[in-house]
């Protein structure tokens, strides 16, 4: 009889903006202590550092990340804001507002392009070029 179960599930995949690290999906299902060896296996089938993203409250992963010499890069927030915390009201269509803004929009690319390229530096490199990520912050801004 085969005792062996599931512990945990993970799947791998690339940013096409930052070629340095493998990015790893990873579902824990049971408490699972002895992982060195996957990871450092992983690390050498993929040949670039591991990346994890996951919310700060994951506190199982969070311990079996450190427990695997993982290091905190970075901590992002997320606030969540109506209506009526705002100090002057929303537009009354998002066309309204591109149209204002569309003199500045390359400008406001091009400072967006290079804010993000600083604040990833010394986390995960951009490792494509500022025109690649001008376009898709410009497509994302008419999606």
């Amino acid at each position: 009889m085969n005792d062996d179960k599931l512990v945990a599930q993970s799947n791998t995949y690339y940013n096409n903006f930052h070629h340095t690290y493998c990015y790893l999906n990873i579902e824990l299902f049971a408490d699972w202590h002895s992982t060195s060896h996957v990871f450092s296996q992983l690390k050498q089938k993929v040949k670039t550092g591991l990346q994890v993203m996951l919310p700060s409250n994951n506190h199982s992963l969070i311990a079996l990340l450190k427990a695997n010499d993982f290091q905190l890069k970075r901590r992002c927030f997320e606030c969540v804001f109506t209506q009526n915390d705002l100090k002057e009201p929303l537009l009354a269509s998002k066309s309204q507002l591109i149209k204002l803004e569309a003199n500045n929009l390359d400008k406001c690319a091009q400072t967006y392009a290079k804010y993000y390229q600083q604040v990833h530096a010394d986390i995960s490199p951009l490792t494509a070029s500022l025109a690649d990520l001008i376009a898709a912050f410009l497509q994302a801004s008419f999606a």
